[in-house]
């Protein structure tokens, strides 16, 4: 599975924004202090997979700041094609995949089972925890890379 881009509807200072097409590879993201950085490639992507914190949350929510519903598309490319995860906070459940309402097991599937840490340590770290590599030392972390790692390559580890 990898990100092949997004469209936000309404999410902290972005509207309407739509990008698609990102390569295969690393992408970054680069501009000033305050530009929406980790919003845009961490939270967004994080909340449609994964869901918005609730109201009771200390996480900061992103309400839209400049219109639009809370909520947008992330689009996803996966062994089975594209794949379309909506989220918009309004509705009762919140969660649409394919166009279709979802209880997100199909979305866990696809992701491998991992859960946010796992995904904002993989594959949405920011420069800072890059810098620390305190991300390196967490157990569920490492068992995901290494997991991978011998699952592409036909190896799996013997004994567990």
């Amino acid at each position: 599975m990898r990100i092949d881009g997004w469209q936000i509807e309404g999410f902290g200072i972005f509207h309407d924004w739509e990008v698609r097409g990102l390569s295969a590879g690393v992408t970054v993201f680069l501009g000033p202090n305050e530009a929406g950085k980790k919003h845009a490639a961490r939270i967004f992507c994080a909340a449609h997979c994964f869901g918005f914190p609730g109201r009771r949350s200390r996480l900061p929510l992103y309400p839209p700041l400049r219109g639009g519903r809370h909520g947008g598309r992330l689009m996803l490319c996966g062994p089975r094609g594209e794949v379309t995860v909506e989220r918009v906070v309004a509705r009762k459940n919140g969660l649409r995949v394919n166009g279709c309402e979802s209880d997100g097991k199909e979305l866990q599937a696809l992701l491998g089972g991992a859960d946010e840490n796992v995904f904002c340590s993989v594959f949405a770290f920011s420069l800072s925890e890059m810098q620390s590599f305190e991300w390196l030392k967490a157990e569920q972390v490492r068992e995901r890379i290494f997991f991978g790692r011998h699952f592409r390559s036909g190896r799996f580890p013997r004994g567990g």
